[in-house]
C-alpha cells in the first residue's frame, strides 16, 4: 500500500483529531473518570506532536488477523478493503496487535505473552518496511489512539466500552514492557 499512486481517491484522516475531536468527546458523554481525562490531557501534547511527525500513506484500517489469509502457514491474502484511508503508516502494524490483544486480554497467560508478540509483529514488519526512530517510539502512542477510538465508537455499549478501556489502560500501564520489546527486536 506504501507505493500506491492513487492515494487521492482515499480519505486523508488525521489521527489527532479522530482521538480528540471524536473519541474523547464521545467517552466523556459515558465515562466521567476523573483518571482518565487525566491520562487524555497528559498525552495530547505528545499524540499531536506525534502524528504530525510521522509519515503517512495508504492503510488498510482493519488489519487484524481475520482479515489476513494464509495457505500453508504462508501470506496468501488480504481481504476488506472497505474502509482504507490515508494515515500514519504504523496505524496497521499497531492496529493488527491491539486486535491481537483483544483476542488474549482476559487470559493472563496469553496477555503476558503478547508482548512478545508484538516484538516479533515489529521486527517482521520492520524488514519489509524498515521503521524510523520516530515510529518505532510512537507505536505505545498509536496504540492508545486505537483503544481510544474503539472506546469513543463503542462508548453506547456498556460490556465492549469496559473491555476497550481496561485494555487502554493496561496499555497506558505496561509502557515500559511494550516499548523495550519494540525497540530492542527492532534495533
Amino acid at each position: 500500500m506504501k507505493s500506491a499512486d492513487f492515494l487521492t481517491e482515499y480519505p486523508n484522516k488525521d489521527l489527532y483529531k479522530m482521538v480528540y475531536g471524536f473519541a474523547v468527546n464521545e467517552i466523556r458523554k459515558v465515562d466521567h473518570s476523573n483518571e482518565l481525562y487525566s491520562i487524555y490531557e497528559d498525552l495530547e501534547q505528545d499524540v499531536k506532536k506525534i502524528v504530525n511527525m510521522l509519515p503517512k500513506q495508504l492503510i488498510h484500517r482493519d488489519a487484524h488477523i481475520h482479515n489476513i489469509i494464509f495457505n500453508n502457514n504462508h501470506l496468501s491474502g488480504v481481504i476488506d478493503y472497505e474502509i482504507v484511508e490515508i494515515n500514519v503508516n504504523i496505524f496497521d502494524l499497531c492496529y493488527c496487535s491491539t486486535s491481537v490483544l483483544c483476542e488474549v486480554f482476559t487470559k493472563e497467560e496469553l496477555r503476558g505473552k503478547w508482548f512478545n508478540y508484538v516484538g516479533n509483529l515489529v521486527t517482521g514488519y520492520n524488514q519489509v518496511n524498515p521503521l524510523s526512530a520516530n515510529e518505532k517510539e510512537s507505536i505505545w502512542y498509536v496504540m492508545l489512539c486505537i483503544q481510544t477510538i474503539f472506546m469513543g465508537y463503542f462508548s453506547s455499549n456498556k460490556d465492549i466500552y469496559k473491555i476497550n478501556k481496561a485494555m487502554f489502560q493496561w496499555i497506558y500501564e505496561n509502557r515500559n514492557q511494550i516499548e523495550d520489546k519494540v525497540l530492542l527486536t527492532v534495533n
